[in-house]
């Protein structure tokens, strides 16, 4: 009797078990499209700041890319190549004329007479020079090149005397001093060079 009644309690309890899971409606939960709001100040655990980010990283370390320069191209045509030059024909040489070749042997017959001419002149005139111009504190000797041209008449053309730096200022005097300068007429115009020497 005691386990009919119990089979016949458990069988009850089955039933209506059975019956309240087939009336109970599932939940579904409601899921939203909204993004999941996470609490300020609490930074998500994957998130840390001193992690290396790859892309920015890269990006900055990355310098920017240029954009490619296509090389010039050089011109391949050489320019043609100059003609050369014609040869230049030799200057003919001058052939001094029969009157040219007799006024340098007459100049040179009377060269050593003028020379000696114009150095007698200034040998008369030399001590005059030396007490006009030359005074104690100089070198010891001063040479001032001369050069005196003369006519066929023995008339002066044209007197030079230089300077010499061993005695500066003393040139200028000796150019001053007079110097009449007249030799017998050569015949032909002629150009000698001698020195005034001092003292």
């Amino acid at each position: 009797m005691f386990l009919i009644a119990g089979s016949v309690g458990v069988v009850a309890l089955m039933f209506v078990a059975l019956r309240d899971g087939g009336s109970a409606k599932p939940t579904v939960a409601a899921v939203s499209d909204a993004p999941v709001q996470q609490p300020l100040g609490v930074r998500d655990a994957e998130a840390d700041s001193a992690r290396r980010r790859p892309d920015a990283d890269d990006a900055a370390a990355t310098p920017p890319q240029l954009p490619a320069i296509a090389p010039i191209a050089a011109d391949s045509e050489e320019p043609p190549p100059r003609p050369p030059a014609p040869p230049s024909e030799p200057a003919e040489p001058i052939v001094p004329s029969a009157d040219d070749l007799a006024g340098a042997e007459a100049v040179a017959a009377v060269m050593p007479r003028v020379k000696a001419e114009v150095e007698d002149a200034i040998e008369s005139r030399r001590r005059a020079m030396r007490n006009a111009c030359w005074s104690g504190g100089k070198a010891a000797s001063a040479t001032f090149p001369t050069q005196a041209s003369f006519g066929a008449d023995g008339g002066l053309l044209a007197l030079s005397i230089a300077d010499d730096r061993a005695a500066p200022g003393v040139g200028e005097c000796v150019r001053a001093q007079p110097l009449p300068l007249k030799i017998d007429p050569p015949g032909v115009p002629v150009t000698v060079a001698v020195a005034v020497t001092l003292p």
